[in-house]
């Protein structure tokens, strides 16, 4: 079944080369925001990231192609299953962008006229990179950050095979480790991505709330 509609033959050949590369133990490793200068500045200013709600990304497709290759294998009760912890993952889950690259002309174009580096093992090993400005104590998921992967009809089927043995699992033991498979099914249906926006070689920070205000149960 085709999942990944593209009309440039040439893409497809670029799934081969997916990143995965970045030597998280190396103080030179960044990954880059691109964005404007006034957010920048307020990067700088205020010392913070701020993640948005999932469902502000640009991509029509987010989460849907693994989804939907992932359902298409269930029973139409299963499938109401996984929906109901993908409805209750989505709308808890968090993101920023990034990119491995920090002079990607498409990026400038795309996203704005500046970029800042930030330490990609600072960000991916630190236990306080999150901070509720609050001051509430949330129990959450903790911090991913993630290489996206970017996908064919070929990857698709497979990570969904992969996905569909953690689906057996979950209903085998009585839905028991509801977060674990929740968790899991959102981080690999946050990176994987349409073939389409592989120059972006994106990385994510993604950060799920769980079972606390804010979370959306409903």
């Amino acid at each position: 079944m085709k999942c990944v509609d593209s009309f440039f033959p040439e893409e497809q050949h670029r799934v081969a080369y997916n990143i995965h590369d970045i030597d998280s133990t190396s103080d030179k490793s960044f990954i880059y925001h691109y964005t404007g200068i006034d957010s920048v500045l307020g990067i700088l200013s205020s010392k913070q990231i701020w993640l948005m709600d999932y469902s502000g990304l640009n991509d029509t497709k987010e989460g849907f192609l693994l989804f939907d290759a992932l359902s298409n294998r269930l029973s139409e009760q299963d499938q109401k299953v996984l929906y109901d912890v993908y409805e209750k993952i989505n709308k808890n889950t968090f993101v920023s962008s990034f990119s491995a690259f920090g002079n990607m002309l498409g990026l400038w174009r795309g996203y704005g006229s500046v970029n800042i580096g930030l330490s990609y093992p600072e960000i991916k090993y630190s236990h306080n990179f999150i901070e509720d400005l609050k001051g509430e104590s949330l129990l959450t998921s903790g911090i991913q950050v993630e290489s996206c992967t970017y996908v064919n009809d070929s990857t698709i089927e497979k990570t969904a095979i992969w996905l569909y043995s953690k689906f057996k699992w979950f209903m085998e033991n009585s839905k028991k480790n509801y977060q674990l498979f929740a968790l899991t099914l959102g981080n690999a249906l946050y990176t994987a991505k349409h073939l389409g926006f592989f120059e972006e070689n994106e990385v994510r920070i993604l950060y799920s709330f769980w079972n606390c205000n804010p979370f959306v149960s409903e």
